[in-house]
């Protein structure tokens, strides 16, 4: 699952199946890995890292839901700003821009959100993202 961000991966993810945070971060190493502007990389990226987070994010949520989880609110709200953002990149990307530097920042925000997701003290949630 690595690869995912690789243009020449010509495999379908298997959607039906919800990921986990390792496979979101293999997937943009992978990204960062190819270190070239390739419009068509970016979205073929972007589009799969927004799938992928979205079926993370839901199921996060729902487990944290059933668990009666504190920390849930404060997901719910970082989970809302990515998503939010990854559509901003994608809207870009579709204008024709070249979002090799936002997604860079992308990334960065998405491993900070990890960090503080795992690291949030109090939280019983706070080891969720692992």
């Amino acid at each position: 699952m690595g690869k995912l961000g690789r243009p020449e991966v010509t495999a379908e993810v298997p959607w039906a199946v919800v990921p986990d945070v390792e496979q979101l971060n293999q997937a943009a190493e992978a990204w960062l890995g190819l270190v070239l502007r390739d419009p068509l990389a970016n979205r073929r990226f972007l589009d799969r890292f927004a799938t992928y987070l979205v079926k993370h994010f839901r199921a996060e949520e729902t487990r944290l839901e059933r668990l009666r989880d504190p920390g849930l609110s404060w997901h719910r709200g970082e989970h809302r700003r990515l998503v939010r953002r990854i559509w901003e990149l994608m809207s870009d990307e579709a204008l024709g821009l070249d979002m090799t530097e936002a997604i860079h920042a992308f990334l960065e925000a998405w491993r900070a959100h990890q960090e503080a997701a795992a690291y949030r003290p109090g939280a019983p949630g706070s080891t969720s993202h692992h």
